[in-house]
């Protein structure tokens, strides 16, 4: 099996086409871009004047070599999981005053330059965030912003936790204070059932992440002995085993994005074993 092979499998996982920058503005000339990890890109942050990077995800590998390029002047990564119970309405005052001083003409001693907002598939915790800044800073309603967001980044939409936190800080004309404390309320009194949601998604990431990490392995592997991909083959199956069992487990509070998850795993596993020519 060829190692381009594996990789257009990687390729699909992400639904970005090969040489697509996968980042959209917000609108013309905000110079704030909403993206993915993938949009990490130093050629591409160059090219529209990026000097300032926020990673919405704590998790994340963000640089090659784990050191901010120099053209990058300002990168700051925030702790927030992409799971409805977050509570995403604590970190918006570090990132709202990081995305003012990265906009600001006098922190690049020049002209203004832009950002990108990023977390790991850019559909939720980034696009959430841009949209709280935008409600904030710019006046504007949830469905104004999301809107706003979506007219080059058409698959970002906030997870039901978040977007119940938006709905929350509208409420409170865009008060954090006050948002995070009625958030704090509502969520207290769902704290059980988070939980449970919570224990679903951490085990369907982990499972989808052994998968990657398996797929990853065989890409990077020196040669092709059969004994390494037979070893291969077992672990998959097996892995395909757990997976199938961990879908038809069945719960009074069932985390849809979870099960989307493990789904997609499965079908990654299928389609790592077609190109390992094992039906």
């Amino acid at each position: 099996m060829a190692g381009n092979a594996l990789q257009t499998v990687m390729l699909k996982r992400t639904g970005v086409p090969d040489g697509v920058w996968d980042a959209g503005e917000v609108f013309p000339e905000s110079n704030i871009y909403v993206g993915s990890l993938g949009a990490v890109v130093l050629p591409e942050l160059q090219k529209r004047d990026l000097r300032g990077v926020l990673t919405v995800a704590s998790c994340l590998d963000v640089w090659d070599g784990g050191e901010k390029p120099e053209d990058v002047k300002n990168w700051l990564q925030v702790d927030v999981a992409d799971h409805p119970g977050e509570n995403l309405l604590k970190v918006m005052p570090k990132c709202f005053e990081f995305i003012d001083r990265a906009l600001s003409s006098e922190e690049t001693a020049g002209p203004s330059s832009g950002i990108l907002i990023h977390c790991a598939s850019g559909v939720s915790r980034s696009v959430s965030i841009c949209c709280a800044y935008l409600m904030t800073k710019k006046g504007m309603r949830y469905d104004e912003a999301l809107a706003a967001v979506q007219e080059n980044r058409p698959r970002g939409r906030p997870n039901p936790g978040f977007a119940r936190q938006l709905e929350i800080l509208q409420a409170c004309a865009c008060n954090l204070e006050c948002a995070i404390e009625s958030w704090e309320k509502e969520s207290a009194k769902l704290g059980p059932i988070m939980d449970r949601i919570r224990d679903q998604r951490d085990e369907a990431t982990t499972l989808k992440a052994r998968v990657d990490n398996i797929a990853e392995a065989l890409i990077q592997r020196e040669n092709s002995k059969a004994p390494k991909i037979l070893q291969f083959q077992r672990e998959l199956l097996d892995l395909r085993t757990e997976v199938a069992k961990s879908l038809d487990q069945k719960s009074t509070f069932e985390d849809r994005p979870a099960k989307s998850i493990k789904k997609a795993a499965v079908q990654q596993i299928e389609e790592i074993l077609a190109t390992l020519n094992l039906t």
